[in-house]
């Protein structure tokens, strides 16, 4: 697991961070946290459904079917194959850390930004990129770091507000546990763990539930989770393309238009819009 510093002006006024390129740190990952402002993205790629977290349930994008193998990881190289990464996965090598304590023993409200150690260089490395303008009287955090540091926090509202939604359809009793099953060339493979939307129950809704559901902004997420499910096909697909490459067997030369890619070449922003 990386270690994250946190960004400060007084230690790292004059540092600098090289950009992280793949997605090999998230190849063992089988499901995502998701945000509701992502939903548009998210139906036509990824199946949705819930985790337990204690007593609450988070939303979350299936990534595969078992512990510790992502089917959106390409395992060679690690490149993304798939149309849309969750923002949850963009922003590295940046995070955002627990508020700080000040030297006056207050703390801050909000989390603060934070980087994985070794990302850290100086000004001269080649490719490296400085963390602070320090042209003015005060540094301030520049070109992508302060573009991080803007999504990160907007990442970190968005999963609050969806905590927010995920709790109204569990108060109403929608969230129920899901049987989901994979069919792949050895057979189907049942998901254990998940939790989705009972259909039967949000039909037998009352109006009044309906109505608070709808005032929550919790209607979009219980049928994006419903319709998602269509996507079981396609992970199943996934699976039996992920055995060919890991038996390096001939696969498509264009595996990306089998499953979809995101472009090598194209520079990730730090927008929910991507």
């Amino acid at each position: 697991m990386s270690e994250h510093v946190v960004i400060s002006r007084e230690q790292h006024a004059h540092s600098a961070w090289l950009p992280v390129s793949g997605y090999q740190h998230a190849a063992a990952q089988m499901a995502v946290p998701v945000a509701f402002a992502e939903l548009s993205h998210l139906l036509g790629n990824f199946v949705l459904g819930f985790i337990k977290q204690g007593d609450t349930f988070q939303l979350v994008a299936l990534l595969g079917i078992e512990q510790g193998k992502n089917l959106y990881v390409h395992p060679e190289n690690g490149r993304w194959i798939g149309d849309y990464v969750p923002a949850a996965l963009r922003g590295r090598p940046f995070t955002l850390g627990k508020p700080q304590a000040s030297g006056d023993g207050a703390t801050t409200q909000d989390p603060v930004l934070c980087i994985e150690k070794q990302a850290l260089t100086d000004l001269e490395t080649p490719a490296a990129e400085p963390l602070f303008d320090t042209q003015g009287e005060r540094p301030e955090l520049t070109g992508k770091a302060a573009e991080s540091l803007s999504f990160l926090h907007q990442r970190h509202q968005g999963l609050i507000a969806t905590q927010q939604v995920t709790n109204a359809l569990a108060n109403v009793g929608l969230i129920t546990q899901w049987p989901a099953v994979v069919n792949t060339t050895e057979g189907p493979r049942r998901l254990a763990g998940f939790y989705a939307i009972s259909e039967s129950a949000l039909k037998n809704l009352d109006a009044d539930a309906l109505s608070h559901l709808h005032h929550q902004q919790a209607l979009p997420v219980a049928y994006a989770q419903l319709l998602s499910t269509a996507r079981l096909k396609g992970l199943g697909q996934r699976v039996d393309m992920f055995a060919r490459l890991t038996a390096h067997q001939e696969v498509p030369e264009d595996l990306d238009s089998v499953l979809g890619s995101y472009g090598d070449d194209e520079e990730l922003s730090f927008d929910f819009d991507r």
